[in-house]
């Protein structure tokens, strides 16, 4: 079955602008609006529009697709204004796109505080490609329309500062709100696109405060686990989710000094050469593990872990047994990939390091 494909933050964050504009200098309430995006022409449902002879509000409603991320189901509003003071502009942020048009981002869209993103310190988190997409399309609307007039044009996302809270935003200096974000304008469903740009982005970041140690974990709870263990400016932390090989490889070539944090599972994984840890590109073997457990194993030890179901499992019987296995794998992964590691329990504690 083909996957669904959706619409980015930047394509929503757009159509709703052009409806609203088609509303105040058109009087058309659109049922879809047609936006020129890199990836071509995007229909984007429109879910509602109102106003009257001097300003126009429109909403979008995110669509994700079949790869659906925190902004899915997002509300996002343009807000358009023959005159200025008409808008309430209070906590809003004014970014210059283009001579015919005033633009302004408010509640719910982040502000940059920190140096290394493609986005200048104090100005709002929408990024270079929806920039350009919204200059663009409301250009060509003005122009296709004859429109000499410069309006106003404000973008709000309601629920913003609370859908940041998933994200990593605050951490990459990103606060009150959500980045607008897309190259394309379209997601393509289970892309890995998203997540390597905020690893880029994460790696940028630390170049940039000059900082030399980084610490790449596999989840959250091994992060969180790894900045007790570690006291390191909050930069330093970069979760790299299941791209390890990825991740490694870009740390390395930009110089970090590097400490790989990590639960059993993802460790091993790591260590058996998996690039990405994610089940869909290898499910547990249970053959495959012992295999490679017998160099730091006893046959007798060998035998009881090889009962393992799961990689939890198999930390479950290395517990019970107290079988010294973890410093071990712990240095195997750290001499091969010339790394620090840490190995935590699910539980958050210390199991082995070198």
């Amino acid at each position: 079955m083909k996957l669904r494909e959706g619409f980015t933050t930047g394509s929503a964050v757009t159509a709703s602008i052009i409806s609203a504009l088609s509303y105040l200098y058109k009087k058309k309430v659109l049922s879809y609006v047609n936006i020129k995006a890199p990836a071509g022409i995007l229909k984007i449902p429109v879910n509602y529009v109102c106003g009257n002879s001097n300003i126009a509000i429109a909403s979008i409603i995110k669509d994700g697709g079949d790869d659906p991320d925190c902004t899915h189901g997002a509300e996002f509003i343009a807000i358009v204004s023959k005159n200025g003071k008409e808008i309430f502009f209070k906590g809003s942020y004014p970014l210059f796109l283009s001579n015919r048009f005033h633009f302004f981002s408010g509640i719910g869209i982040g502000v940059v505080t920190k140096e290394g993103l493609s986005i200048k310190k104090g100005e709002p988190a929408i990024n270079p490609v929806p920039r350009m997409m919204i200059k663009e399309n409301v250009e060509s609307f003005l122009k296709e329309n004859q429109i000499k007039e410069i309006p106003y044009i404000i973008v709000e996302v309601p629920k913003g500062i609370e859908i940041a809270k998933h994200t990593l935003n605050e951490r990459l200096g990103i606060v009150g709100g959500i980045s607008i974000l897309g190259t394309t304008g379209v997601v393509k469903p289970v892309s890995m696109d998203a997540f390597t740009a905020t690893i880029d982005i994460s790696l940028k970041v630390a170049k940039k405060k000059k900082i030399r140690d980084i610490v790449l974990s596999f989840g959250r709870q091994s992060e969180m686990s790894a900045q007790r263990f570690l006291k390191l400016p909050e930069e330093s932390f970069i979760l790299m989710g299941d791209f390890f090989r990825y991740t490694l490889d870009r740390a390395k070539a930009m110089g970090f000094s590097i400490t790989i944090s990590g639960q059993p599972g993802k460790i091993l994984k790591a260590s058996m050469d998996s690039e990405n840890t994610n089940v869909k590109y290898g499910e547990f073997s249970i053959d495959k593990t012992i295999k490679f457990l017998s160099n730091f194993c006893k046959k007798e030890e060998l035998i009881k872990l090889s009962k393992a179901k799961t990689a939890r499992h198999l930390a479950e019987i290395v517990e019970e047994n107290k079988i010294k296995l973890w410093e071990k794998i712990a240095k195997y992964l750290a001499e091969k990939e010339k790394v620090s590691v840490l190995i935590f329990s699910y539980e958050g504690e210390l199991l082995g390091r070198a």
